[in-house]
C-alpha cells in the first residue's frame, strides 16, 4: 500500500477474494468467528450477520451486490388507498 491509503481494519481480508477458489464452510465458520471477536463478542456470540459478512468477503460479493438482491426478492410496493372521509355529511 501507499503512502497515501489507510492501513485496513485489523482482521481485514486483503486483497481479490476472486483467486481464493470457493470458500468452504470451515473458511466462513471461521472468518465468522474472527469477525465475532473482533466486535467483542465470544464464541459462540456469533451472529448471522458476522456468517454473511464472511461469506461476502470470501466470496468476494460486494455490498451493493448484496443490497441488490434483497431490492430484486423484495415484493414490489403496493400505493395505499386515499382515505375514506368518515365524517357525518
Amino acid at each position: 500500500m501507499g503512502p497515501l491509503s489507510a492501513d485496513p481494519a485489523p482482521g481485514a481480508q486483503v486483497g481479490s477474494a476472486s483467486n481464493l477458489g470457493p470458500a468452504t464452510r470451515a473458511q466462513v465458520d471461521a472468518r465468522a468467528h474472527a469477525l465475532a471477536v473482533l466486535a467483542g463478542r465470544v464464541p459462540p456470540y456469533v451472529t448471522q450477520a458476522d456468517y454473511q459478512q464472511a461469506k461476502r468477503e470470501l466470496t468476494g460479493e460486494s455490498d451493493l451486490e448484496r443490497q441488490n438482491a434483497v431490492l430484486d426478492a423484495s415484493p414490489p410496493a403496493v400505493a395505499a388507498a386515499p382515505a375514506r372521509n368518515l365524517a357525518p355529511g
